[in-house]
């Protein structure tokens, strides 16, 4: 397949971090399939990563699922991440100051803020009674 065919997949995780072997092999997948480069593979695994654990730890107080949707078109790839959990916007935390010492430093935050820094697009909405949150990643310009 090239990048020129739209892909479109969903797949069903349970929200447990033992998961993320799966999700890294389901993203990377389509990835390899659109040439991303390796460096460029890891760093959205990376933000996937955040964002799973995330859900992983805090959406559910008893087990739970969530739902990726990977799709793409010749400009970008998106990821989908919907949960039943509680509702949480991500996004409301403030950048962290990440120039402030250590000390200094609120803790938390700096996961959504690195996803922030590495996709081209994060938005959280609520909806259906579950939390969806797109990553876009637009590709480089050969």
């Amino acid at each position: 397949m090239n990048m020129e065919n739209n892909y479109l997949e969903s797949r069903i995780f349970k929200a447990d971090v033992a998961e993320l072997d799966n999700l890294f092999e389901y993203s990377s997948k389509l990835l390899k399939i659109l040439e991303f480069s390796y460096k460029e593979i890891t760093l959205i695994n990376t933000a996937l990563e955040e964002i799973f654990v995330n859900v992983a730890k805090y959406a559910y107080d008893d087990a739970g699922f969530v739902e990726v949707t990977l799709s793409n078109d010749k400009s970008s790839v998106k990821f989908v991440f919907r949960d039943s959990g509680k509702p949480f916007n991500p996004l409301d935390k403030k950048d962290p100051n990440i120039t402030a010492s250590s000390d200094e430093r609120e803790i938390g935050g700096l996961g959504i803020y690195m996803v922030k820094q590495i996709m081209d697009s994060v938005v959280y909405e609520y909806t259906n009674n579950q939390n969806v949150l797109t990553l876009i990643k637009n590709r480089k310009q050969q």
